[in-house]
Formats: C-alpha cells, sequence, structure tokens
C-alpha cells in the first residue's frame, strides 16, 4: 500500500466524473497492495503496441507477441484468462483505425525515464508507450505530444473521461518533456484498445486542467481517512 496518494492517469480521468461511492472505491483500489492491472492483466501488449507504432505499424510486431501467447504454458485458470486477454487486445489493435495522427508525425518508442507526475501532492501514473513528435510550418521549435493504449475492456470512456485523459497527457508532457520541445495537445492521443477507436485530442483544455487539479485535490485529502477505515475492515476480517 502507498503512502502517498497516486492514481493511474486513466482512473483519474474516470474519477473526475465519477459517484461519490465510485472515487471511494478507486482510492481503495489504488491503496491496494495487488492492484497493477497495467502488468497483471496486459502483461507484453503495451510494448508491443509501442514497437508496432513505431515502426509504422509493422504488424510483426503483434505477431512475435502472438505466436509467443499461442505456444506459452499455463498452469491456472488465471493465468489462461490473461493469455486469452492478451491475444484479444493484440487482435482489436489490428482494428484501430489510427488515421486521426497526422502522417508527418514521426512516433517513437517512448525511452524518457519519466512514466509519472505530481499534481496537488499527488502522484499521477501515465505510462505512455510512444513519444509523437512534429514542426510546423514556419516554427523551428519542435513540438512534443505522447500516445497510450487504453486497455480496459469493461469500461468505456465517455467523452468528457476521454477528453480528460488526453488532457492529463498533455500535463504530463508539459510537466516533464519540455526539454524535448513545446507541449502539443494535438499531439496527444489514446487509443481505447478493446473499442477499436483513437481519441481525438479536444480544442480546449483549461477547465479540464482545473477539474483534475480538484480531483487530486480531493484525493489527497481522503486518502488518509480511506487507508485508515481500510486498515481497520483488514484488522477486524483477521480477527474474526
Amino acid at each position: 500500500m502507498s503512502e502517498k496518494p497516486a492514481i493511474t492517469a486513466s482512473l483519474l480521468a474516470e474519477y473526475c466524473f465519477a459517484s461519490a461511492p465510485r472515487r471511494y472505491r478507486i482510492i481503495e483500489m489504488m491503496q491496494s497492495d495487488g492492484f497493477e492491472p497495467y502488468k497483471k492483466w496486459y502483461g507484453e501488449v503495451p510494448g508491443a503496441y509501442r514497437r508496432y507504432m513505431s515502426t509504422g505499424r509493422d504488424d510483426s510486431a503483434l505477431e512475435y507477441l502472438e505466436a509467443a501467447l499461442v505456444k506459452r504454458e499455463y498452469v491456472t485458470e488465471e493465468d489462461e484468462n490473461k493469455i486469452l486477454l492478451q491475444l484479444d487486445a493484440i487482435e482489436h489493435i489490428r482494428h484501430i483505425d489510427h488515421g486521426g495522427i497526422d502522417p508527418s508525425l514521426r512516433i517513437l518508442p517512448f525511452d524518457h525515464p519519466a512514466r509519472s507526475t505530481e499534481v496537488a501532492g499527488v502522484t499521477i501514473r501515465v505510462n505512455p508507450t510512444n513519444l509523437v513528435l512534429g514542426t510546423r510550418i514556419g516554427r523551428r521549435e519542435q513540438f512534443v505530444g505522447v500516445l497510450k493504449p487504453y486497455l480496459k475492456k469493461t469500461h468505456k470512456l465517455g467523452k468528457d473521461e476521454a477528453a480528460a485523459l488526453i488532457t492529463i497527457l498533455h500535463l504530463f508532457v508539459e510537466r516533464e518533456l519540455s526539454a524535448l520541445g513545446e507541449p502539443a495537445i494535438e499531439q496527444c492521443f489514446v487509443a481505447e484498445v478493446f473499442f477499436e477507436r483513437l481519441l481525438a485530442p479536444p480544442r480546449s483544455y483549461k477547465r479540464r486542467r482545473e477539474l483534475i487539479e480538484a480531483s487530486c485535490l480531493e484525493i489527497a485529502e481522503r486518502w488518509p481517512s480511506v487507508r485508515a477505515k481500510s486498515g481497520a475492515e483488514r484488522k477486524g476480517a483477521a480477527t474474526r
């Protein structure tokens, strides 16, 4: 359990528009020792997507992982489900229309050491897979964005959640990657894998930034009390 407030970018986008009970549950999940869905359920899929996008969507990046998963042995039903979910994700990636990304932009593997940023005392885990670089006519500087797959099968992002998630990506670029060039929200993208769609950047983000900051302030305020209550419940369950 993290002593310091932390949340994934995807869950923060959901948190911004969630009901009070769902917000409480999200904080509980983030405090759980076993909460690591990105790696637990999707294994090497983000890495395969990273290579797929940085090679001009060369399918061999997906085929390599697909072949390895088919051959992989499993012992438990949970292990089998993880393999099947990854295979399902790979097939959905193939059907995403990435045409919304300007072909003049360069998509590179994300190898920068920064993986998170902080807002109002809350660590936001962003973990993009790709860097998106571009230039503009009449401008010398390089423009910078990032690309991230959204790997959740049971929750389709609403319009506001999608815009909030891309705004979080832009905030991350602005705070952590500004040395690489001018942050550009137009170059920040989310691929919603299981719904086979590329989410377009919003036209404006000022109010969403304010909502994200307010949500982080709320998380930071609630974090100690949720941790204390959850700890007391676990202790009580252990003694029953």
